[in-house]
């Protein structure tokens, strides 16, 4: 009998137990998925948080490139002061302002590395540069009417000493005529250049015509048509010289405007580069910590699978032994039994499974067998 407790008493099932060994083997499955999901949930962060940096960064790079665009049609525009280029600079300037305003709305967290405020400063440089342009532009045209005034009165006084006789009456017309020459020739100049050392000679030279206008006058107190046409130039002589200090002021204006246009733009250009530089640190910071759960997460695959391999065979071993064993013992004594060995001992009677079902069905084999085998006896007893 000493046999027959072998095997512990079990009150599980074979059935049960190979159902829970596999329940085991996929709970720990489950619980690897759930432990390697929580492991990549930093790598779709990781990944997310890249193609962002990317996108900042290429904003980054379009405002510079913006802004450098801009900033040359702007000084095109300041140069030439023609429509085309207005336009062409406007036209850039919008363009810059859509890429800050896509910079300010993709970047992470809100924060645009104030690429926003100094837009708006640019902007305001820009616009004090069209304000300057539009105010020389405009002085020019008005100093261009008023000289060809001038000088169709002054062509006309010459004309109308021709006829003459007195010397000073006649060299006066002519120092007026060369006054405005000289004056206009500098103003030319001024214009062309911007020089201010041609702007003071236009003045001075514009400055001496009021005294010729004069003396002139009185020489010509006799002369109607004199009288007249000296009359006439004070209104076209004063716009423009009023005009020429107007387009000297725009001018110091548009030097003005530049500098603030060169500073802001500075400001921009380095809000900029700041903005890419953050956005290319934290892409590396990225990319470094999906490196590190790239290498935590193998490390916990392989260790892991060394464990679940284990653990799987340690199960095999457990439940093939607790079940092929006393499978082999019962097949033993039912061989021994059938062999007619009705003295042996049947292992497995304490289990309450499938096993221990089988071990109770061959002791009552064995007991018939006996009971068989003494009737026969008796029979043959009696027969004797």
């Amino acid at each position: 009998m000493a046999r027959d407790r072998i095997t512990p008493r079990l009150a599980l099932s074979v059935g049960q137990r190979i159902a829970g060994g596999f329940t085991v083997v996929l709970a720990l499955l489950v619980a690897l998925a759930g432990v390697t999901f929580q492991l990549m949930a930093p790598l779709d962060t990781g990944a997310a948080r890249v193609e962002q940096d990317n996108i900042n960064a290429d904003a980054a790079t379009t405002v510079s490139l913006q802004v450098a665009e801009a900033h040359a049609r702007v000084v095109q525009y300041a140069l030439s002061a023609t429509m085309a280029d207005q336009k062409a600079a406007e036209d850039s300037l919008t363009r810059l302002g859509q890429a800050i305003e896509k910079t300010a709305s993709t970047s992470a967290e809100g924060n645009d590395s104030g690429l926003t405020a100094l837009a708006g400063q640019y902007r305001a440089s820009v616009d004090s540069t069209f304000a300057a342009v539009e105010l020389r532009r405009a002085g020019i045209e008005r100093m261009q009417t008023a000289g060809t005034e001038i000088r169709t009165i002054t062509t006309a006084i010459v004309e109308a000493l021709e006829a003459e006789t007195d010397p000073d009456l006649i060299r006066s017309g002519a120092r007026l005529e060369l006054s405005f020459q000289a004056g206009d020739a500098a103003s030319s100049r001024f214009l062309a250049s911007r020089n201010p050392a041609d702007s003071n000679v236009a003045s001075n030279a514009l400055a001496a015509m009021p005294g010729g206008i004069e003396e002139l006058a009185r020489l010509g107190a006799d002369n109607r048509r004199i009288r007249r046409f000296t009359t006439a130039l004070d209104k076209p002589l004063g716009v423009y010289t009023a005009e020429l200090q107007h387009v000297v002021a725009a001018d110091e204006k548009l030097r003005q405007a530049a500098a603030a246009r060169e500073a802001a733009s500075e400001a921009v250009l380095a809000a900029a580069v700041v903005e890419r530089d953050r956005a290319a640190g934290s892409q590396r910071a990225a990319v470094a910590s999906m490196l590190d759960s790239v290498g935590s997460v193998r490390e916990l695959l392989m260790i892991a699978s060394v464990a679940a391999v284990g653990i799987g065979l340690a199960l095999a071993a457990l439940i093939g032994r607790g079940i092929s064993r006393p499978i082999l013992l019962l097949t033993t004594a039912m061989q021994r039994l059938a062999e007619g060995d009705l003295t042996l001992n049947i292992p497995a009677l304490e289990r309450r499974d499938e096993i221990g079902r089988m071990a109770q069905a061959l002791l009552v084999f064995r007991r018939n067998a006996q009971e068989a085998r003494a009737l026969q006896g008796e029979v043959n007893g009696l027969c004797g």
